[in-house]
Formats: structure tokens, C-alpha cells, sequence
């Protein structure tokens, strides 16, 4: 709100922009139908938020374990403001990056982010051993895994800005 507050100067301005009524300000709810200014602002709220969430989080590892890499909190869904502000701050952008492979187009934005990035999490199951569930991206047997996990490394090897891969 105070963010809100110091960019609009009043309520009247504010329910101007994002088509809202509100009465006061402690009863300002987001609008169903989110204008783009309104959007606009919401991100800038997470991108502030979550700035300052990494910057805790790595004033703490330097702190306590100054010799190692901060990783970032393994992004699954991306939400870009909050992405934006992590890799301002850590060493390494993590993602959970499942899929038969890494989509060159879908993750083409990494390039932009300035930093090295990882998928901290990917596997393929196949129910002839070990769990028996076949998970989100079954195979039929261990062959099939074994070409799907290579061609998934290659997929992260075909990619400059990835460094590495997780099989969880």
C-alpha cells in the first residue's frame, strides 16, 4: 500500500487506474479484471518482495557459510519479476526444469538473466523397478529412461547459460 500510496499520491488516482472503487485505502482489493498498470504494480511488488527475500537469504549464507554457492530457491512455476530478482542477487538460478528435455524456446529468457542456471529436479519412472508409479513423464523400461535421461543432459548441454542438471 505504501508503495501504492507514494506512486498515485491518492486513492482517487489509484481507483482511476486500476478501475477500482475502493473507499480507503485498507479496503483496496485487486480488481478481478487487472488492468495492465495494475499488473504493472503488482510486479513491482513482487519484484521488491523478492529482492529482498534473496538478498536475507544471502547475507545469511555469506554469513555462515561464506565459501558456497547460493542457488536460489529452485523456481518450478516462473513468475518473471520474482526470477528477475533472484538472479540479481544469487550465484546460480535454479529451476525445476521437468519435461522430456529442455525447450530452447521456452527457456530462451535464461540468456537474459545474466547468471548461470541449473534445474535442480528432472526424472523419468518406469514401472518395471524400483517406484512402481510412473510418475509425471513415464517410460516403458530402464532402456527407454536411459535414452530419455541422455537425451534430456543433452537438451541442458545444448544451452550455454545451464551448467548442470539434477536427477532427483
Amino acid at each position: 500500500v505504501a508503495m501504492l500510496q507514494e506512486k498515485y499520491n491518492s486513492l482517487a488516482k489509484l481507483n482511476s487506474s486500476w478501475n477500482t472503487n475502493a473507499a480507503t485505502w485498507d479496503n483496496l482489493r485487486v480488481p478481478e479484471e487487472k488492468p495492465d498498470v495494475c499488473k504493472e504494480d503488482l510486479n513491482a511488488f513482487i519484484y521488491k518482495l523478492a529482492l529482498r527475500y534473496f538478498r536475507t537469504v544471502r547475507d545469511a549464507v555469506r554469513k555462515h557459510a561464506p565459501n558456497h554457492l547460493y542457488l536460489g530457491c529452485r523456481f518450478f512455476k516462473r513468475n518473471m519479476p520474482a526470477v528477475k530478482a533472484c538472479a540479481e542477487v544469487v550465484d546460480v538460478v535454479s529451476f525445476n526444469v521437468y519435461g522430456w528435455n529442455l525447450d530452447p524456446d521456452k527457456w530462451a529468457f535464461v540468456a537474459d538473466l545474466g547468471k548461470p542456471c541449473i534445474s535442480g529436479e528432472f526424472y523419468f519412472n518406469a514401472s518395471d523397478r524400483g517406484m512402481l508409479h510412473p510418475g509425471p513423464h513415464p517410460v516403458k523400461d530402464q532402456t527407454e529412461r536411459g535414452q530419455k535421461y541422455t537425451e534430456y543432459v543433452n537438451s541442458m548441454l545444448d544451452n550455454p547459460t545451464f551448467v548442470g542438471c539434477h536427477w532427483f
